[in-house]
């Protein structure tokens, strides 16, 4: 059995159940369910009515603006800077007032020289100083 037909078996059992417990209903009762059905038709079809239908999409979009701000804000938490960003004129940032300076721009021109010149600077300092050996002949002192 389909579904189409399980529908169609429950719509028509809960409708001979509706109109067994009507049938059982006084006629004021009736009358007031029926007064009170046809107020809630005239109410939807009235031109006031029709302006609710905007505050569905927009209730739906704010919906969805919430959600996808809060989800950014979980994800950011969780993933979020570990440690305290270095300030900007910290020991890591000794040369920034040269790039600032737009004076100093030919530099770049001539990048590869100066890293060259800082490599050679730290291999000389990296080097240890030769030893200073005194071999005990005074024949090489001038004093005699």
């Amino acid at each position: 059995m389909n579904t189409l037909n399980t529908d169609d078996e429950l719509t028509r059992r809960a409708r001979e159940l509706f109109l067994a417990s009507v049938a059982g209903l006084d006629a004021g009762t009736v009358a007031r369910l029926r007064a009170a059905r046809l107020k809630a038709i005239e109410a939807a079809e009235a031109p006031g009515a029709a302006r609710l239908g905007w505050r569905v999409p927009a209730g739906a979009m704010a919906l969805l603006a919430v959600a996808v701000v809060g989800s950014a804000l979980w994800w950011n938490g969780l993933t979020g800077p570990t440690s305290a960003p270095e300030p900007f004129n910290s020991a890591g940032n000794e040369d920034l007032p040269i790039v600032l300076n737009s004076n100093s721009l030919d530099m770049y021109a001539d990048l590869d020289f100066y890293q060259w010149l800082e490599a050679q600077d730290k291999a000389k300092a990296a080097t240890p100083p030769p030893d200073q050996t005194d071999d005990s002949d005074d024949s090489d002192d001038v004093g005699g």
